[in-house]
């Protein structure tokens, strides 16, 4: 799992850069991009615990590794969980995931737009 501090790092600032565009999934809370061949997808798991599962499958589309935060039930497989530097990584990821994949920038220019004609 060393490499996940690495590839989670890549995703964030790949994100922050906008070289990196997330879509909505038809399932909640679930966003989805891809690097290649390599599809990712983030879900948030629990929005008050602040849980969330990284999941990356390969071109045939099945999983290969799934990074989540603490559970307290232990339902998650040790060599799963993320450390705590991770799971701020993951929160970090998913807010901007989402805001890659709603992009409110757009949608308050287009309001902002609107409101001026208004007048």
């Amino acid at each position: 799992m060393n490499k996940m501090s690495t590839i989670l790092q890549g995703l964030i600032s790949r994100t922050e850069e906008g070289k990196l565009k997330w879509r909505m999934s038809i399932r909640k809370n679930v966003l989805l991009t891809s690097v290649d061949t390599t599809a990712v997808s983030i879900k948030e798991l629990d929005e008050f615990l602040e849980r969330y599962r990284l999941e990356i499958l390969n071109k045939e589309g099945f999983k290969t590794v799934t990074l989540e935060t603490y559970d307290e039930s232990g339902r998650v497989p040790q060599n799963s969980l993320a450390s705590s530097e991770q799971a701020q990584d993951l929160r970090r990821l998913f807010e901007l995931a989402r805001r890659s994949a709603l992009d409110p920038d757009l949608t308050l220019d287009k309001l902002a737009r609107d409101l001026e004609r208004i007048r």
